[in-house]
């Protein structure tokens, strides 16, 4: 499930380059890696519902509109 591909892309911009996001492992490693914003709470929740995916509590899907949330929050969202 954590690799499974979303039913759309999200792009976003980190902190130098353009990213097209496809899976929640994707998310992790923009979350933990690469992201260009200070934390907040919505980065907190999208973090957390990506542990939730990999442990198999949460769908791939509503991963994505906690991500997007979290992007959005952050200005970092180019396309949901």
């Amino acid at each position: 499930m954590f690799q499974q591909s979303w039913s759309a892309p999200v792009v976003v911009r980190l902190r130098s380059n353009v990213r097209i996001v496809r899976t929640t492992s994707q998310a992790t490693e923009c979350l933990t890696d690469e992201w260009p914003a200070p934390r907040s709470k919505p980065y907190d929740v999208a973090l957390q519902a990506c542990v939730d995916c990999f442990e198999g509590h949460m769908p791939t899907e509503q991963v994505r509109r906690i991500f997007i949330a979290a992007c959005s929050d952050a200005g970092i969202l180019i396309k949901p």
